[in-house]
């Protein structure tokens, strides 16, 4: 799929959730689950500039183990983050 908008591919299947635990509302020992549960479904074969888009940024636990499991593809360069909402604190 191409976007319109920035005229780039848009790729919505690379990541994937391994569990349904949602972030919102948990305590912090209990966001340690979070490690481990995304996983990535694509391998990319030339040189990768990554946008995230997340609808929270809470503790940015989510974000954080999904940013590291993008890092371990030797061909993802730059990985940036969109969050549309954050909690108050």
């Amino acid at each position: 799929m191409q976007s319109v908008f920035i005229n780039k591919p848009v790729l919505l299947d690379v990541i994937e959730k391994n569990n349904s635990t949602q972030a919102k509302g948990l305590s912090s020992s209990e966001k340690d689950k979070i490690t481990g549960s995304i996983s990535k479904n694509r391998t990319f074969m030339k040189s990768a500039t990554i946008l995230l888009i997340d609808n929270l940024y809470q503790t940015g636990r989510t974000l954080d183990e999904t940013s590291r499991v993008l890092k371990a593809d030797p061909y993802v360069q730059n990985i940036y983050v969109l969050t549309m909402t954050k909690t108050r604190r």
